[in-house]
């Protein structure tokens, strides 16, 4: 019974994770999408520039500002190519009233492809292509300037909040978003389904092992009554067990050499006289210990990963409170 009730438990885990991980994997692969990726994004001035009047030019005309260098890729990683015929209004990079796009490049595309990238206006990018196909990529490289404002940022925060409010319009077949390496959310997102995951493993765990656990109390799974009479057949004492069965009509007995011989109650009182009763209780094989020490097991491993659900959670919080979370 122990090796089945294992059993059991293993194959439930595996149907569980095994629709878990179906799940997860439709819902990764969209059939059209697009993905922002950041190779960089950093302030070329620092705040000792300006304490020491250091003045630098820009076209010719002086910058009071600092300026944010971004290297990123447009990447195709959906399932389908994205050509001309999907897109009917181009790719627009937008940036927040904070900053102001001062210049744009596309430093590398894909061999063959038309592609063309221009500023707007202050806060527009535009990007167009037209074929990227699955797996190929756009990289591009632009210069913006922060506009002083009164939050008081550092140098480093000011190209986290810049590439945090960095935003996407476009009108392109399929297509519903664009999924960003977002310092912010894509750290809670990805910290969240860790955490998610940690908990159903624990549960699983838990439960298994309080079950293993209150098995062997339960007295009625792990004694089995079993009647030996001390009978007189033909003159002749032996001892026959009487196995139990669901018939009144019918009883099976088990002989000399551990045959079972089913006989109607008549053929029993006919060929059997009763001396003597006495009843024996017999434990089951498994082990009680065994079961314990299992269960103890599966209670020890479900902490390790409530544990790890705890730290998940803790990761989170401090990632929504803090004003500007580093990309994990």
């Amino acid at each position: 019974m122990f090796g089945t009730l294992l059993t059991i438990i293993g194959t439930a885990s595996s149907i569980a994770f095994g629709i878990y991980a179906v799940f997860v994997h439709k819902n990764s692969k969209k059939k059209v999408s697009l993905y922002f990726q950041r190779n960089s994004c950093f302030c070329l001035f620092s705040n000792e520039v300006k304490r020491l009047n250091i003045d630098f030019n820009y076209n010719k005309k002086p910058l009071s500002n600092s300026l944010i260098l971004l290297n990123a890729e447009i990447v195709n990683n959906g399932q389908f190519d994205i050509d001309k015929n999907r897109i009917y209004q181009p790719l627009s990079i937008n940036s927040n009233k904070n900053y102001k796009w001062l210049e744009t490049t596309i430093i590398r595309s894909p061999n063959g492809a038309s592609t063309k990238i221009e500023i707007e206006d202050d806060n527009n990018v535009l990007v167009r292509w037209d074929l990227l196909k699955r797996n190929e990529s756009i990289e591009i490289e632009s210069l913006a300037e922060v506009i002083e404002s009164d939050k008081g940022y550092s140098e480093r925060e000011k190209a986290i909040d810049f590439f945090h409010g960095l935003s996407f319009d476009f009108r392109i077949t399929d297509l519903n978003t664009i999924k960003k390496d977002n310092i912010y959310q894509e750290s809670i997102k990805r910290t969240n389904r860790r955490r998610n995951m940690y908990w159903v493993i624990a549960s699983i765990f838990l439960i298994t092992g309080i079950t293993l656990i209150l098995i062997p109390q339960m007295s009625t799974i792990f004694k089995v009554p079993k009647f030996v009479y001390n009978i007189d057949s033909e003159n002749k004492k032996k001892f026959v067990e009487i196995i139990p069965t669901l018939s009144k009509d019918s009883l099976v007995i088990k002989n000399e050499i551990d045959s079972e011989i089913r006989l109607s109650t008549k053929e029993f009182n006919n060929s059997h006289g009763i001396n003597k009763i006495k009843i024996h209780v017999h434990e089951k094989t498994e082990s009680k210990l065994a079961f314990i020490f299992s269960g103890a097991a599966y209670t020890l491993i479900s902490a390790f990963f409530i544990w790890s659900a705890w730290k998940q959670t803790k990761t989170i919080k401090q990632l929504r409170t803090q004003k500007f979370p580093v990309n994990n």
